[in-house]
């Protein structure tokens, strides 16, 4: 089953970038725009990941903002 979004962690810095993988036209992404409540949402992205992949991206947003605190800011990519 091919992914609806395409979750990047980098734990150096502590961000997340999500792309939509079903919008190839707008290329949406989406990444944090806080880092407080980043290591609460580590152990479930390296948890669930399968699960969350499968969710819409800004599904998944709205899930990880509720999850840890962590706030999100998309944009569209094409341009």
């Amino acid at each position: 089953m091919e992914k609806k979004t395409f979750i990047t962690v980098n734990t150096l810095e502590k961000s997340i970038v999500l792309r939509d993988n079903t919008d190839l036209n707008n290329l949406p992404t989406a990444y944090n725009t806080t880092k407080r409540g980043f290591s609460k949402i580590l152990p479930l992205l390296e948890t669930k990941r399968a699960e969350l992949e499968q969710m819409s991206m800004y599904s998944l947003m709205d899930y990880l903002e509720k999850a840890s605190g962590l706030r999100f800011r998309s944009y569209c990519a094409m341009d």
